[in-house]
């Protein structure tokens, strides 16, 4: 406790010491704010790529990692897309409520020229056949 007392024994040489030792301290959480800020940055850069996806009736989490939407084959999207638009177009049950469904779901999925041949279909009465 003596060396403090004679290391601060001037009023000017303790301000300028204690000037020294809060330039430091604020200099030394400066230097820590920045190394944790660019540290997180790098942390949530790598670990973007991850999604998590909860099971609800297991509960168990699995983890899938994302891709840039260049690196899939658009080909094998627009396939599904055809197939699900087909399914729902022309895989009919004889139930008026499940061809309304299946039809409105496949008109969502394509262009005017699906809507043509619905109403085309109607009008030969191909729907109310299969009921």
């Amino acid at each position: 406790m003596e060396n403090v007392v004679k290391y601060f024994n001037t009023v000017e040489s303790s301000f300028k010491k204690l000037k020294a030792v809060v330039w430091l301290v604020v200099g030394m959480a400066a230097v820590i704010s920045i190394v944790s800020i660019v540290y997180s940055a790098v942390f949530v850069a790598r670990h973007s790529d991850n999604i998590y996806i909860l099971d609800r009736s297991s509960g168990v989490t699995l983890t899938a990692t994302s891709s840039d939407i260049t690196a899939n084959d658009r080909a094998i999207e627009a396939e599904s897309h055809v197939r699900m638009f087909h399914g729902y177009m022309f895989n009919l049950s004889p139930q008026d409520e499940v061809i309304r469904e299946n039809i409105e779901a496949a008109l969502n999925m394509s262009d005017a020229s699906a809507w043509d041949y619905y109403k085309d279909q109607q009008e030969k009465g191909y729907y109310s056949r299969l009921v």
